[in-house]
């Protein structure tokens, strides 16, 4: 097992390599990025002209890398639905190509339309091939105003091995006081099929802005966010009301990587910390097996 943490967003090339330098001198192992933090894809379509920057940029370290899907894309989309799909397939291969094993991508919340379900379906599992294809893992991510089995059913229903659950734990959390189930249940159904983990803390408190107005959501000032603890704040594992320790002795077989998934920049003196509190607790609930 590995603990990693997310890159927060950059606008240059050299912001990145001192993040990185950073995230290295802290301790930690593996790095996840945001497919379109750079601009690796036009109109759906790969731009391989970035991808030697972005390779020899990551190639400066030892971490293992994973990518973040970049945010909007929605196969379930009627909004010209090929441009979505094709930026996927370009997202897997810019992650392959830039030495990422593993593409996180995001389920949203299940329509009713039983014809655009079986086109989402389809579409992954035309991706999952292709990703195995070139030795990538795909991840499917929950999200906060929907329970975590209709992923655990979609993750079965792909049924290809290189197409695995990511449980975000600060987005179950959020849910589970939204809609009103068993958290750490939900992690107990998620655990067979969890091949990617994302770890951030909240207080628990939904933010009904999020689906009744999510362009205001969107916008409020994350400081306000934070100090009244309102939705999916992002602050770090063990900072919040997550029950951690549970959700690891739940998950003591788990061997993949826990992605630290807070903003780096508003916690920075603390990135050390961070990273050896998880650290400390994963080996403490793992000797009590």
């Amino acid at each position: 097992m590995k603990i990693g943490i997310n890159l927060p967003p950059v606008t240059r090339t050299e912001t990145a390599t001192k993040w990185l330098s950073e995230f290295a001198d802290a301790g930690y192992q593996a790095v996840e990025f945001d497919a379109d933090m750079f601009p690796l894809i036009t109109g759906g379509k790969l731009e391989r002209r970035w991808l030697p920057v972005l390779k020899n940029l990551l190639a400066d370290y030892s971490f293992t890398y994973t990518m973040h899907i970049g945010y909007g894309i929605d196969l379930r989309s009627d909004d010209d639905f090929d441009t979505h799909k094709n930026t996927l397939f370009s997202s897997i291969e810019a992650a392959a190509e830039s030495g990422c094993v593993l593409l996180n991508l995001h389920y949203e919340k299940k329509s009713s339309s039983s014809q655009i379900e079986e086109r989402f379906l389809n579409a992954h599992i035309e991706a999952a091939d292709f990703a195995a294809k070139m030795g990538i893992t795909l991840a499917i991510e929950n999200i906060e105003v929907e329970y975590a089995d209709p992923v655990i059913e979609f993750v079965k229903k792909v049924n290809r091995k290189n197409f695995v659950l990511n449980y975000d734990t600060g987005h179950g959390f959020l849910a589970s006081s939204f809609i009103g189930f068993d958290y750490l249940d939900s992690i107990r159904k998620s655990a067979p099929l969890l091949g990617h983990l994302h770890i951030s803390d909240n207080t628990g408190i939904f933010e009904p802005l999020r689906i009744t107005n999510r362009s205001v959501y969107d916008s409020l000032p994350m400081g306000y966010r934070i100090a009244l603890g309102r939705g999916d704040i992002h602050i770090p594992p063990l900072w919040g009301r997550i029950p951690y320790e549970e959700i690891f002795k739940i998950l003591n077989n788990y061997d993949g990587i826990v992605l630290c998934e807070f903003n780096a920049e508003l916690y920075r003196p603390f990135l050390k910390q961070i990273r050896q509190d998880i650290e400390s607790l994963i080996i403490k609930t793992r000797s009590q097996k």
